[in-house]
C-alpha cells in the first residue's frame, strides 16, 4: 500500500489512509520533542548547580592560599617592621 498512486491510468490521487500517518508521527514527534526539552531543563539546572558549587570551591581554595602566604610572610622576623604575631587559623 502506498500514500499516492501515480500510475500512468489513473489521476493522481492521495490515498484514504494517509491520516494514518500524520496520527503517528505527530505524537511521536512531540513526545520526542517533550522529551528532549525536559532533558535539556535539567541537564541545564545541574550545570548551573555545578557551576555555582565551584565557583564557591574556588573562593574557598584562595582563603586557604591567601592566609597560608600571610602566615608565611607575616612569620618572618620584622616584616614591615612589625612585631605583630603571625595570624591564627
Amino acid at each position: 500500500m502506498t500514500f499516492f498512486d501515480f500510475g500512468a491510468d489513473a489521476d493522481p490521487v492521495i490515498s484514504v489512509e494517509l491520516w494514518v500517518y500524520f496520527a503517528i508521527t505527530v505524537p511521536v514527534t512531540a513526545l520526542i520533542v517533550g522529551c528532549w526539552m525536559f532533558i535539556d531543563k535539567r541537564r541545564q539546572e545541574q550545570h548551573k548547580k555545578d557551576d555555582a558549587d565551584l565557583e564557591k570551591n574556588i573562593d574557598k581554595m584562595e582563603k586557604e592560599i591567601m592566609f597560608a602566604l600571610r602566615k608565611r610572610t607575616m612569620s618572618k622576623a620584622n616584616t614591615w617592621n612589625t612585631v605583630s604575631p603571625p595570624p591564627k587559623p
